[in-house]
């Protein structure tokens, strides 16, 4: 079967989505677009020359080479042949093994590009797969978004007829796990036991590598026919519901539905709980209404901020805004002055939603050290005096996870801060302490603690500079006297009772449990290969 046929529907999505072209390479090397279609590799196994479309005047659109049973390489478009991947699961036997072989072709055939590289993986049972983290690193490199896109049969609980799960990867900071279920929250379904919604959690912690589409085909649950839906994401950590898209908003989220046995979110960016409704959820239940910044072509820091300072003074129901900023882009320090004067909040991302920044208080504007930058690093090894000042900590069982803003100085005012410590070991429902490191006295101070939830912990937080997330209170060697957090009061028993005429006592216990917990729809049917 040729390639054209094969892939109609994934290259039209990676073509859209800028992967067939040269926009995400940098500084494409010389005779980048001659592509040699004779080239075969020892051991390359089967060859097909391209695919050659009507009036391409004989250049080759497609490119395609077998690297081994139930893996290909691939290559499309004229100028920047983006490569890409696809592995067979069903025929590899070693899926590790097979990731491995395939981007070693991949890297060796196209060491003279600096492009994106696509993962295509079909036939996936069970609607699983687990992607490490260093393969998920080359599949965004210089700068570019790769692409990955799964289809299979079934799911973990064995209620799915089909599985598509399809991701952009601006970010490879850490492995992919694709986990999809339908099994009901039960939180989400006491608040919504009068609401007709499909269910959808994509488990897991934190971030998703980049914006997501997932669809699932459900032939035996038909109540999942609903038309003009609005999709929810339940926020865990605040017990309440946040609108990401829908399929007739005035804003122009389309691009999700459930419709003839079908569920389909696009446009996700975190793991955890979806639910789509025929209607609006109640305001009761629901974050404030929020009115989205549309960021500009070629953005810069002006004309982003200009953007952000326009939606604010125009926007008239909504009290709070929302923005994402591209890489490389700060936010004048005008936006929170304007925020201020409206009495508007002012919510932050960057584009890799590593942090989330909720601005409700400017009483510290003035204070400001410039322009602000809201991008963060957060893992290990990121700062070596930090390691080492944490070493002379006296425990033995002590985590922490390195957070370091691009933004030095003081913040407009007290400020929630989101951030991703998926990339930690922290304990889903566990208490997490916040500090600041001193690298002057080479010693921290308390800040803040917070519930690390679903792989997020928020912390208030007035200025930005160098700090760790930690699983316990630091010990009193490494910390500035007088900055440690107030002790967890111990919990008290309840006074025995006797009952009377009688000398047995009874013992009352408590128990307590922790309870945790656009872009457009890529329509594909892959066969076996003839």
């Amino acid at each position: 079967m040729k390639l054209k046929q094969k892939l109609a529907g994934l290259m039209a999505a990676l073509m859209v989505l800028g992967l067939g072209s040269t926009a995400i390479m940098a500084e494409p090397s010389p005779g980048a677009g001659d592509f040699d279609s004779g080239y075969k590799s020892p051991g390359a196994g089967n060859f097909d020359p391209g695919y050659e479309s009507p009036g391409a005047d004989g250049e080759i659109d497609y490119v395609e080479e077998e690297i081994a049973d139930g893996i290909w390489f691939m290559a499309s478009g004229t100028d920047s042949m983006t490569p890409w991947i696809e592995i067979d699961n069903s025929i590899v036997k070693d899926f590790n093994a097979s990731l491995e072989k395939g981007f070693a072709y991949s890297c060796d055939k196209m060491k003279t590009q600096k492009t994106a590289v696509a993962l295509n993986l079909v036939d996936a049972y069970n609607g699983k797969v687990t992607i490490p983290q260093k393969y998920m690193a080359k599949i965004a490199i210089a700068g570019g978004e790769g692409w990955v896109s799964i289809f299979g049969k079934s799911s973990t609980t064995g209620v799915y007829d089909d599985f598509f799960f399809s991701t952009k990867v601006a970010n490879g900071s850490k492995a992919l796990n694709v986990d999809v279920s339908i099994s009901q929250n039960s939180k989400v379904a006491a608040k919504l036991k009068d609401v007709k919604y499909a269910e959808l959690t994509v488990n897991g912690a934190g971030n998703l590598p980049g914006t997501t589409s997932i669809e699932l085909v459900n032939s035996k649950n038909p109540a999942w026919g609903m038309h003009n839906n609005y999709v929810y994401y339940y926020n865990a950590s605040k017990d309440s519901f946040e609108l990401i898209s829908c399929s007739w908003c005035e804003d122009g989220m389309a691009g999700t539905y459930a419709k003839d046995s079908i569920i389909e979110v696009s446009g996700i960016n975190k793991t955890g709980t979806y639910v789509l409704t025929e209607k609006k959820l109640s305001d009761k239940i629901t974050e404030a209404a929020v009115s989205k910044v549309t960021i500009p072509e070629n953005p810069t820091t002006a004309n982003v901020s200009e953007k952000i300072s326009d939606t604010i003074k125009n926007s008239t129901s909504e009290k709070v805004v929302s923005v994402e900023i591209p890489k490389n882009i700060k936010v004048s320090t005008t936006c929170f002055k304007d925020a201020k004067e409206a009495g508007k909040t002012l919510i932050i991302e960057p584009a890799d939603k590593a942090v989330t920044w909720t601005f409700a208080n400017f009483d510290t504007l003035a204070e400001m050290s410039g322009d602000f930058d809201p991008s963060v690093k957060i893992g290990d090894g990121i700062i070596a005096a930090i390691d080492t000042a944490v070493a002379k900590d006296t425990s033995k069982t002590l985590k922490y996870t390195t957070v370091s803003f691009a933004y030095d100085g003081k913040l407009p005012g007290k400020t929630d801060v989101t951030l991703d410590l998926s990339v930690g070991t922290f304990k889903d429902g566990a208490k997490v302490y916040l500090y600041y490191f001193d690298e002057k006295t080479k010693k921290f101070e308390f800040v803040d603690d917070a519930v690390y939830t679903e792989g997020f912990a928020t912390f208030t937080m007035t200025h930005c500079s160098d700090y760790i997330v930690t699983n316990e209170p630091l010990s009193a060697a490494v910390v500035k006297p007088g900055t440690t957090p107030a002790p967890t009061p111990a919990p008290t028993k309840k006074p025995a009772t006797v009952k009377t005429g009688d000398t047995a006592t009874m013992m009352v216990f408590g128990l307590v449990l922790l309870a945790g917990f656009g872009l457009m729809t890529v329509a594909y049917t892959r066969k076996r290969r003839a």
